[in-house]
């Protein structure tokens, strides 16, 4: 297979301007989140969770959201594990595959965090109004971690279809097929 193209996304944009435009993903979200929800209950009252639970949501998010990646890849029947990295402040997690994986099946494990989190926290607002901040911050946050992703399937997109993709630990290369 021959090498498409590389994708470093730290190296690319960087590590500063990728956590601010997490953050503005995550801002811009979070006010659209909840003032469409106000608009569609504008009597509700809003329950305050206490902190400890919020606290709690928050941290089991992220690792929540990386075993969402995880989970499509494990179903397809691939050999994904999760392996955890020494960060600077916070361990991280991440997800990785011994071979290189289709680009759908790449887009369907980088996109799933989002996609299922987010109408998980749409439901639950539907269901629970009082409690629609509570559940707009944990999709807001979880989108910001998302943004990266996002980058990534864009780049993907862009892609040959029978593309593959191939995990490495600094970014990731989209591997084509030789012509014969």
């Amino acid at each position: 297979m021959n090498c498409w193209k590389s994708i470093y996304l730290n190296r690319e944009f960087g590590t500063h301007r990728l956590t601010i435009f997490s953050m503005l993903l995550t801002l811009l979200y979070f006010i659209a989140f909840y003032l469409v929800f106000s608009l569609l209950y504008p009597t509700t009252k809003h329950a305050i969770v206490p902190i400890l639970p919020f606290l709690g949501s928050l941290a089991v998010l992220f690792p929540i959201h990386k075993i969402i990646h995880w989970l499509p890849l494990t179903l397809a029947g691939l050999k994904a594990t999760m392996k955890f990295e020494k960060g600077t402040m916070i361990p991280m997690m991440r997800c990785e595959t011994c071979s290189p994986i289709s680009r759908n099946l790449f887009l369907i494990a980088a996109l799933s965090p989002a996609v299922i989190i987010t109408v998980a926290a749409i439901v639950a607002s539907v269901y629970m109004p009082t409690y629609v901040s509570f559940f707009s911050i944990l999709a807001a946050i979880n989108l910001g971690f998302s943004f990266s992703d996002f980058l990534y399937a864009s780049q993907v997109l862009r892609a040959p279809k029978h593309a593959y993709v191939e995990d490495r630990s600094e970014g990731f290369h989209i591997l084509i097929k030789r012509a014969s």
